[in-house]
């Protein structure tokens, strides 16, 4: 009853009294509520007590409700008060709504306190830059991107004045004497929802005297959030990497990863440093990745085009136990999806993923769906072994759970890959207006790449479906001209790395067939499939004379086709390095080529990698030649 009757004769709160003797504090009751012992003190005492400065220790509140009391008994006076409300206003914006928020800054008139201790008196410039922080905080939970206020709209304006007068006082500070600690958070949140709208001049300010800090700093989040989110030119990011080079030795496991993870996001590509890297976190090996993890450090690898063995064995060290422990589902879909775009994995890996998917496809939503039939697929997972999820999948996925287009060519060009594509899969990604979406806004070399699989399916369909009856789909309709057409497939489907492998496979392969009459060179088998060089036989062994290729790959007369199949589009054994299966693609292009009369020979680059001569390659070639024709 003691406080109760101290609280009526301040009158300061407008409180509710139960006859209980319980007094209702923003709904809290003061059996539950934690008053800070300072402020209680005063409030049992005198409210003379607490006129004195505010200070961070008995002003710090555990709510938001908490808060607006302290300042209801005590309006802010100076600069100093004010920075130290806004700070603690900082700690709720992450558990409270945007609305709470600004409805909390607007029924507290902290606009006011801005205007007349931040704007309108000599402030220090600890004080705006925390002021400036929690409130463009604030503001852009509320609003969104900057970019979306109305330029006469008053927290525009107050935000505008806000960071006018920061960027006034950032210039007059010398870089020795400003409080990075301060700084660094203000420029991540204006770059965070476009601080460039408000003042563009105050965030090169910031930026350019963040970057100088990264000399001095010893802190790795600080680091990575650098990487993270701000635009760096190739100079600024090689600052960063030798800063980062310095504290790599004492990084953890988990931060190796982030930094991996966010080096991918700059259009930096340091390889001697991610080797650094891959060197420190195989020392780590023993810390556990979690499947997040695991989601960063593939999808990097690929982002990077960067395959390491040390963090590809590290990948597949940590999955196991992942599937095992992990419930989620569509999480787990989403690591397959990142491991496929790295082609690494070994046989008991692959196996507890196929017996994974047995047991949990009925959990899956319709994306981790998607998710693993276009990573499983790419990995080249029997479809045999899972032929009971794929047939569900079929069951239970329809065009209308699609609405990107290019994400439906990629889950019907998996089914394609395990031989499970329906006529009606096909047929919804041949339709026009399909292709017209899907090719929409894409870059040249995108559409191509794009136009190539869907003949891939066009031609399978044809070749593989008895009951699909539909015209040849042509690239022709969507290409400006088809000049050079083998060439931008050959560089879709190749990397630079193997221009030197295909060099050496053709000249095998013209010294021991002879004249272009005897061997076709490269050719777009209906505008879908590459074959790398057809020629053909008559007898039992005699190399035919050809005169029209295109006649002969369209009669059933005898044709046999080289396939090229470089180091990327094959599966290895992570452990041993040794080949285990071609990728998914090749399979299947395998496939469909041999039910339209081929008979195909693979060449492969891990081959002619171990050759030193050209007698080498040659001996090569005809031993593979041999098992197919015996010739």
């Amino acid at each position: 009853m003691r406080l109760q009757h101290y609280i009526l004769r301040l009158n300061r709160f407008n409180r509710l009294i139960k006859p209980n003797n319980t007094v209702q504090l923003c709904s809290f009751s003061t059996d539950n509520w934690n008053f800070d012992d300072q402020l209680l003190d005063a409030v049992l005492t005198s409210d003379n007590k607490f006129k004195g400065k505010l200070t961070h220790k008995n002003f710090n509140s555990n709510t938001l409700c908490e808060l607006e009391e302290k300042i209801q008994f005590k309006r802010p006076n100076n600069e100093l008060e004010v920075s130290i409300i806004f700070e603690q206003l900082g700690k709720f914006l992450s558990s409270e709504t945007p609305l709470a928020l600004k409805e909390f800054f607007e029924n507290n008139k902290l606009d006011t306190a801005i205007n007349a201790h931040i704007l309108g008196e000599t402030s220090s410039i600890e004080s705006i830059i925390v002021t400036s922080t929690t409130v463009a905080n604030l503001f852009g939970s509320y609003y969104g991107n900057f970019e979306n206020l109305n330029k006469t709209n008053k927290s525009f304006i107050l935000l505008q004045n806000i960071l006018n007068k920061c960027y006034l006082d950032i210039q007059q500070v010398s870089f020795s004497q400003l409080p990075m600690e301060k700084l660094v958070p203000l420029y991540f949140v204006l770059h965070k929802y476009g601080g460039e709208f408000i003042n563009p001049k105050l965030m090169d300010a910031i930026k350019e005297r963040v970057i100088l800090h990264v000399n001095n700093t010893t802190s790795i989040d600080f680091i990575l959030g650098l990487l993270g989110k701000v635009k760096l030119t190739p100079d600024q990011s090689k600052i960063i990497f030798n800063k980062a080079r310095e504290l790599l030795p004492n990084l953890s496991l988990s931060q190796s990863v982030s930094l991996i993870h966010y080096i991918a996001a700059t259009k930096e590509r340091p390889i001697i440093f991610l080797q650094e890297i891959a060197q420190h976190m195989e020392l780590k090996q023993d810390e556990p990745l979690s499947s997040n993890q695991l989601v960063d450090l593939a999808s990097a690898l690929n982002k990077l085009s960067f395959s390491n063995s040390q963090i590809l064995k590290l990948i597949c060290k940590n999955l196991p136990e992942n599937i095992k422990s992990t419930s989620n589902a569509s999480k787990l879909s989403t690591v397959f999806s990142s491991l496929s775009s790295v082609n690494c994995g070994n046989k008991d890996l692959w196996e507890l993923m196929e017996n994974w998917l047995n047991k949990n496809y009925k959990e899956l939503n319709i994306k981790g769906i998607i998710q693993v039939v276009i990573s499983f697929s790419k990995l080249n997972l029997p479809a045999e072994t899972i032929k009971v999820p794929l047939n569900y999948f079929n069951n239970t996925v329809t065009i209308k759970n699609f609405d990107n287009s290019n994400i439906l060519l990629r889950y019907v060009y998996g089914m394609a890959i395990f031989g499970k594509m329906t006529p009606r899969m096909a047929e919804s990604i041949l339709k026009k207006e399909f292709v017209n979406d899907l090719l929409y806004q894409k870059p040249e070399n995108m559409k191509m790449y794009l136009l190539n699989l869907i003949a891939q399916i066009d031609c399978a369909a044809r070749n593989e479906l008895n009951d699909f009856d539909r015209s040849k789909f042509s690239l022709k309709k969507y290409i400006k001209t088809d000049t050079g057409l083998i060439n931008e497939i050959t560089s879709i489907i190749y990397d630079k790395k193997a221009i030197n492998y295909i060099e050496l496979a053709n000249s095998a392969i013209q010294r021991i067939l002879g004249s272009q009459k005897k061997c076709s060179g490269p050719r777009l088998i209906q505008d879908a499939f590459l074959v790398n060089n057809i020629f053909t036989y008559i007898g039992d062994s005699e190399i035919g004379i050809v005169n029209d290729w295109d006649k002969l790959i369209n009669s059933n007369d005898p044709k046999i086709g080289f396939v090229f199949i470089s180091n990327r589009h094959v599966i290895s054994d992570i452990e041993t390095g040794v080949g285990i299966r071609e990728a998914g693609a090749v399979s299947f292009k395998i496939r469909v080529l041999e039910k339209m009369g081929f008979k195909i020979i693979r060449l492969y680059e891990s081959e002619f990698q171990k050759n030193s001569t050209a007698a080498e390659n040659v001996d090569y070639v005809k031993k593979e030649m041999e098992k197919i024709l015996g010739l």
